[in-house]
């Protein structure tokens, strides 16, 4: 939304990076390719809904013309991995949130 409300032009916007904790799901991976995001940084793979793999075998596929501007930004995953997964496991120990627990616990169980 900033990058729209500042009215980036697509060669600043393929310049804006995106760190994350975990990887992006269907959704927030979406989000990131529709506002032209040049490249995703990522801590932990998301076994249950991670979405990169999937969607860049679609692009690959799908080849997508030169003279449209949609493209899939560069993705690096690991960065900080196991600090993060540290992270989701205090965060299961801690107790606070039960509603969430089996989709952080499947993290904090990652090797």
């Amino acid at each position: 939304m900033d990058a729209d409300m500042k009215k980036l032009s697509l060669k600043d916007r393929f310049q804006l990076e995106l760190f994350t904790n975990l990887e992006p799901c269907l959704m927030c991976l979406g989000t990131a390719i529709s506002s032209f995001v040049g490249k995703v940084f990522f801590a932990v793979e998301a076994p249950d809904d991670g979405a990169v793999e999937f969607v860049s075998k679609e692009f690959e596929l799908r080849k997508l013309s030169s003279s449209n501007p949609w493209h899939f930004p560069e993705v690096e995953g690991g960065l900080l991995r196991e600090q993060s997964i540290q992270l989701f496991r205090e965060y299961v120990e801690s107790g606070e949130d039960k509603r969430g627990m089996v989709f952080v616990r499947s993290i904090a169980e990652l090797k």
